[in-house]
């Protein structure tokens, strides 16, 4: 059916075509039949995703054969899979060539979205003899580390919107060359429990931001009570006459099982800025799940415990956007309803 569809339909409506996806399952088919022509046979392309490809062979792609597509914008790349290196030297050496090559080798491409699913980069930028990429105005990427985001400052100097997720931050010891353009930055940090000190290391190389996204998972109690993130974010931010509209923000605390909440604190704390919040404990810790209205991320990592307790109603629309759901220690399957009834848009579920 691919074969037909290659060879007899693709070929006579391809200059109508501006949103094309290719799959794992066509990759190969479409690779032999278009990949030397696609300028010819897809000339007003302006958006492409490209789903479940190896990393080297996606590189390759959209490196050697996307540049004459004058009209093409955006890239999707949904669950990037990573071919196994057992050297990381290399492997991190690998990830910063093959970006540099698709931004470098593609200049009329403006957003490139690398979908959480992908697998985390890890970016070794050597700044001798660079070559940085200027026209990029928007991208989301996962990154192994904070030091990543050191090196991709470098790369993509002049980004206006990064969507970021990592694994893990580590201190910003060294000096740093910030991110020059950047006026939205969001951040998802939720696999690794985040210090307030990290969060400041981080906001060092975004010192232009007008708007601000965080997602974190932490045991420092700093980050529950809003004044504590007031004093790190940028002076453009706080000049901003709408603060509702420009910080969004969300951490998931744990803490020993006899930490006292002090609910009152922690909402004077946030004024102006409205926020919902779950509190629970199990015979072993406290938690708090605390966050801007709307949930501001599309990942949302939970223990079982608290869904129990959400306190959340359906027509609030409150959890909308999530996509990806990871629910650990789950006893029960009818536990975990609770909150993914709220998740209407789930694409991967974690239990």
């Amino acid at each position: 059916q691919f074969l037909y569809i290659y060879s007899n339909v693709l070929p006579k409506i391809g200059t109508f075509i501006i949103s094309l996806t290719i799959n794992r399952l066509q990759q190969t088919h479409f690779l032999n039949k278009f990949s030397l022509h696609m300028n010819k046979i897809f000339p007003n392309l302006q958006k492409l995703a490209l789903d479940d490809w190896k990393n080297e062979e996606l590189f390759s792609f959209i490196g050697n054969h996307l540049n004459q597509l004058q009209y093409l914008r955006t890239i999707i790349i949904r669950g990037l899979r990573q071919v196994n290196h057992t050297n990381l030297i290399t492997h991190s050496s690998e990830d910063q060539k093959h970006l540099l090559e698709i931004t470098h080798k593609n200049t009329q491409i403006e957003c490139i979205y690398f979908e959480p699913d992908c697998y985390s980069m890890k970016l070794s930028i050597n700044q001798n003899n660079l070559i940085t990429h200027s026209n990029l105005i928007e991208m989301s990427i996962s990154l192994s580390t904070s030091n990543d985001l050191i090196s991709l400052a470098i790369i993509i100097p002049n980004i206006r919107r990064l969507h970021v997720v990592i694994e893990e931050l580590l201190p910003i010891n060294k000096d740093i060359i910030p991110f020059q353009c950047l006026t939205h930055f969001s951040l998802d940090a939720i696999d690794f429990y985040s210090t307030l000190d990290n969060i400041s290391s981080i906001l060092r190389l975004t010192p232009t931001i007008q708007q601000l996204s965080l997602t974190l998972t932490t045991r420092d109690e700093r980050l529950i009570y809003g004044q504590h993130l007031f004093t790190l974010l940028s002076s453009q931010l706080f000049n901003n006459d709408n603060l509702i509209e420009s910080l969004k923000y969300a951490t998931y605390f744990s803490t020993s099982v006899d930490y006292h909440f002090d609910p009152k604190n922690i909402l004077q704390s946030w004024n102006p800025i409205s926020i919902a919040y779950t509190i629970n404990k199990d015979e072993k810790k406290s938690y708090i799940l605390i966050h801007t209205l709307p949930y501001p991320s599309i990942l949302l990592n939970l223990h079982s415990i608290l869904p129990n307790k959400f306190g959340i109603n359906l027509g609030d629309q409150v959890y909308n956007n999530i996509q990806y759901l990871c629910i650990c220690h789950a006893k029960t399957l009818l536990e975990t309803f609770t909150i993914i009834q709220h998740c209407r848009k789930i694409q991967d579920l974690n239990i």
